[in-house]
């Protein structure tokens, strides 16, 4: 089932409410339903490796070390905006880890229907690979930083995962960041990345 096939037939209604009160509608997502704050706001509060983690790490500040990343590899402000939006849409659908995605039937559908809306939205062009390339970049200094010494090899070498050159990516993988910091930072960074003429001077 693709983003414009018909919706499954449900006995409730698979809306869920935003942080700004707005009624977001799972099934027919619209733009006009996605706001900056409110994507700030999930982003913020959610937490990576499903909270597992010796510490607090939100979604926002993974966002924040995967554009960082693409920044420091010379890639353009619109491939950093991607990067720091590549996981918009689990500000309404959590965080779920690669493993349990798998596993959850119709959850890859949702996110495909909000990302598609997120993108009109905020005129967004589809992810590179590039932005693929940072967040699993992202990952594994992650799991080394978060995680201890990963059980397996998944998250590689620690040496290549240490992110050691890369000194504002490195920021971002050891600030301990309140929901309420990452979320002051996730918008700021994405009003430098779209410039003061995108948001006409407002974050919604």
């Amino acid at each position: 089932m693709g983003p414009g096939t018909d919706a499954p037939v449900l006995d409730f209604a698979p809306w869920t409410q935003t942080a700004s009160g707005i009624r977001l509608d799972l099934l027919s997502p619209q733009p006009d339903m996605f706001t900056r704050e409110d994507i700030a706001a999930g982003l913020s509060h959610a937490a990576r490796f499903s909270g597992q983690t010796g510490r607090f790490f939100s979604v926002a500040q993974h966002s924040l070390l995967v554009s960082s990343l693409l920044k420091a590899w010379g890639h353009t402000p619109e491939v950093q905006l991607l990067g720091l939006l590549h996981d918009a849409q689990e500000a309404y659908l959590c965080d779920l880890a690669r493993p349990v995605k798998v596993l959850v039937p119709g959850y890859k559908e949702l996110e495909l229907r909000l990302w598609a809306a997120i993108r009109e939205r905020f005129g967004l062009d589809d992810l590179p690979p590039e932005v693929k390339d940072a967040d699993n970049a992202a990952l594994h200094a992650e799991a080394w930083e978060l995680l201890g010494p990963p059980a397996g090899d998944w998250a590689g070498p620690q040496a290549e995962a240490s992110l050691q050159t890369v000194p504002d990516a490195r920021h971002w993988l050891n600030a301990v960041l309140t929901p309420q910091e990452a979320r002051s930072a996730f918008l700021q960074r994405w009003a430098e990345l779209e410039g003061p003429s995108a948001t006409g001077g407002n974050l919604n």
